[in-house]
């Protein structure tokens, strides 16, 4: 039987640190909803980000629990909910909101947004899906009109044409050793881009050549080496897509210049402003396009649809092996060894896997 109360990480304000509270409320699905119990959560860059300094999207809610990406057991069904069961495995994004939020025990979550776990893939691996992936579905594949200015509107796999948008094109994905770096080379493959290349450290080059990578550059080149070693391996091949997953100004700019004319690219920064940017390095009507994604499926309008679509395949593409989740690195203690990896985020010490807590862990 669920309690009524729970285990719960809080960030009380604002840069106010973390607090373990053990009588949180539990929420209760309400229509189109589903209660889950969360088995495991990941930690990302925006998980910080957030605490620090609130959310991008304004309208924080104090006290902030945390955690954007989760993976547990549906334990209750709201009314017209159909494609989901009590008892399934399931892996879902969080919304910004306490009830949704993932560093805690129990949480409630929009049916739409919720994906079953195929038998193959564990909980600590699930839990590290949602958040990267959507932020590659929403700046590649999200074609409401609305969304010019934060997805490039690519068609996706499952519509006509889009697994051939890359064939005869190259993409280059800047940090492809990040949670979103290894989807957004999975994601180029499956709309077949004929070459995909990545910088990263050269340690991880074999799995994201297992991945889709057609070539790694080594990241600790300087930005004319890159370049060079870029221009080697597309040879003739136009770049049409980049994509830079680190949030730097340097990354951005070589993710820039790495575009042909005419060429698009994704930006993970929210904050990036690029008329000041690649001031330095954009030429006069060279036709290139840039677009910020934000990882929100429910509290973004223009996001809402291509979200819905998205997870109606993601399990399909787990279960065949077409997506290939983050490794991960399972963090002691539960909640409670959250804070600490928050602070190895921050300090930008973790490469190549996700930081998971497993939440029934928690002292």
């Amino acid at each position: 039987m669920v309690p009524t109360t729970q285990k719960a990480l809080i960030n009380p304000a604002p840069g106010g640190g973390w607090k373990l509270h053990t009588t949180f409320p539990v929420p209760v699905p309400g229509a189109g909803e589903v209660q889950i119990k969360i088995m495991a959560s990941s930690l990302n860059p925006g998980d910080w980000k957030i605490a620090a300094h609130g959310s991008p999207l304004g309208g924080s809610t104090y006290p902030w629990v945390g955690g954007l990406d989760l993976a547990g057991v549906v334990e209750a069904v709201g009314e017209g909910v159909d494609h989901l069961a009590v008892g399934d495995r399931v892996f879902s994004p969080t919304h910004l909101s306490p009830e949704t939020s993932a560093w805690q025990e129990y949480c409630i979550q929009p049916a739409g947004n919720v994906a079953k776990i195929p038998d193959n893939i564990p909980f600590e691996r699930a839990a590290g899906v949602a958040v990267p992936f959507n932020t590659c579905v929403l700046g590649l594949w999200n074609r409401d009109p609305g969304a010019t200015a934060i997805s490039l509107g690519l068609p996706a796999p499952w519509e006509e044409g889009g697994k051939a948008v890359g064939v005869g094109k190259a993409a280059f994905i800047v940090g492809g050793s990040t949670s979103v770096g290894q989807f957004a080379i999975q994601c180029a493959r499956m709309n077949g881009f004929s070459s995909i290349v990545t910088t990263a450290s050269s340690k991880h080059a074999d799995w994201l050549k297992s991945l889709g990578a057609t070539h790694v550059i080594d990241r600790a080149l300087s930005e004319v080496d890159t370049l060079a070693e870029l221009a080697k391996f597309t040879a003739d091949t136009p770049v049409t897509l980049a994509f830079e997953c680190v949030e730097g100004s340097v990354t951005e700019r070589l993710a820039y210049q790495g575009l042909s004319l005419g060429g698009g690219l994704v930006c993970v920064n929210p904050m990036l402003n690029p008329a000041e940017t690649f001031a330095e390095v954009k030429k006069d009507r060279d036709g290139k396009k840039v677009v910020k994604v934000f990882a929100e499926l429910k509290l973004v309008p223009e996001n809402v649809t291509v979200g819905v679509e998205a997870y109606k395949h993601v399990s399909a593409w787990l279960a065949d092996g077409s997506l290939v989740p983050c490794r991960v690195e399972v963090l002691p203690r539960g909640l409670l060894g959250i804070p600490e990896g928050l602070e190895r985020l921050a300090r930008g010490v973790v490469s190549g896997v996700k930081l998971v807590a497993r939440i029934a862990e928690t002292l």
